[in-house]
């Protein structure tokens, strides 16, 4: 039952790993005539419909006091369940997860070596989406200071999305597709179509899921990879989205920048700043996305975001001046040069408009954001 020959393929025979290691994250599809994929879908729906699902919850931290707030639409269960027989798919699934977790250390170490830590076995979530706009905010997986989560694998169950919709405009439509944010590269859309496998650094790709607009709900199962510790500093570097340090030429198809601006970039998007990086450059896409992922609780929502997210952006914004001063010597680094190389970066997406929103303004008027309508 278990698709050992097809995963196999995309983990042994395919660039898939490579894909992963070099730009952090990476993409690829089980053929949709496998009955698994179908087996596992059914399992959640029936999960689902027996009440074996429970809500989501956004948690969020500050200064110690955590902030519970329930996702609109969005259902899931941990494996193992506590009656397995009760899903045979999901539990061959779990039976298997060393098998995965295996398969993808092999071939990091013997065919065709990565960058890639090794692997512990996953711990792994079912997710139910029931559509009418449900979606997931901008969001990191993982904190190295948390726990030791470092790949996330994420299985999409959905046939309705193999119908490709025929333009961008239809897609955004759909919605439902999980968008990946490589900074300082264009964001990237998956559609969530039966069968694709998406990767990516559990650390260090913000992401996010666009509401869904599917007439069927919309079925996805995430593994989370640990590290081996002794393989924590490999890990790190392996981790990052792009190795190799940024150049001017990377930015030649889009804008002029200037050496300063190349060597400020290069420090922000160490692993240790690309996160607060990421928050501050995507604040207006982060507010809408948290609007978005909570319609039911707008008032907790706008709370949230005045008295923490807006107020914590200008203390990110002093931090990252004060590293590029101290690190890369750039003494006259200020503000405005990190506004202005923000201001430069290739964040919009083909198939997906970001808040035109600039987080030096979240302060003043941050309530007058653009929703982003899918």
């Amino acid at each position: 039952m278990f698709p050992k020959q097809a995963l196999r393929d995309i983990f042994q025979q395919s660039s898939f790993l490579q894909q992963l290691s070099k730009f952090g994250f990476a993409a690829a599809d089980v053929p949709n005539n496998v009955p698994f994929l179908e087996a596992l879908r059914s399992d959640i729906v029936t999960l689902e419909e027996n009440k074996q699902l429970v809500p989501n919850w956004s948690r969020f931290v500050k200064e110690g006091t955590t902030t519970a707030l329930q996702k609109t639409g969005i259902y899931e269960n941990n494996l193992p369940l506590d009656n397995p027989y009760s899903a045979p798919a999901l539990e061959n699934l779990w039976e298997n997860r060393h098998w995965i977790t295996d398969t993808i250390n092999n071939n990091n170490n013997n065919n065709s070596p990565t960058n890639l830590p090794q692997l512990l076995p996953p711990s792994m979530k079912i997710q139910y989406n029931s559509g009418d706009g449900a979606c997931f905010p901008c969001h990191f997986d993982s904190d190295a200071q948390v726990d030791d989560r470092c790949c996330t694998l994420i299985l999409y169950l959905n046939p309705e999305y193999l119908t490709v919709p025929s333009n961008a405009e239809a897609a955004q439509a759909q919605g439902g597709h999980v968008i990946c944010y490589p900074i300082p590269f264009p964001p990237v859309s998956f559609s969530p179509a039966m069968g694709r496998l998406v990767a990516f650094s559990s650390r260090n790709m913000l992401h996010r899921t666009l509401p869904c607009r599917s007439t069927d709900p919309r079925i996805c199962l995430t593994l989370w990879f640990p590290q081996e510790e002794e393989t924590s500093t490999a890990a790190t570097a392996a981790n990052d989205i792009q190795h190799n340090a940024i150049t001017r030429e990377d930015f030649m198809p889009f804008v002029q920048v200037s050496d300063d601006d190349v060597a400020a970039l290069n420090i922000l998007l160490e692993p240790d700043m690309r996160p607060h990086l990421a928050r501050l450059v995507l604040a207006g896409e982060w507010i809408d996305s948290l609007r978005a992922s909570h319609t039911d609780q707008q008032t907790d929502v706008n709370t949230y975001v005045d008295k923490s997210l807006v107020q914590d952006l200008s203390t990110i914004e002093a931090v990252l001046v004060d590293h590029v001063q101290s690190k890369g010597g750039l003494k006259n680094f200020t503000p405005g040069h990190l506004r202005d190389l923000s201001s430069k970066l290739p964040l919009l997406g083909e198939r997906h408009q970001l808040s035109d929103m600039n987080w030096w303004l979240c302060t003043e008027n941050w309530y007058t954001c653009k929703m982003i309508h899918m």
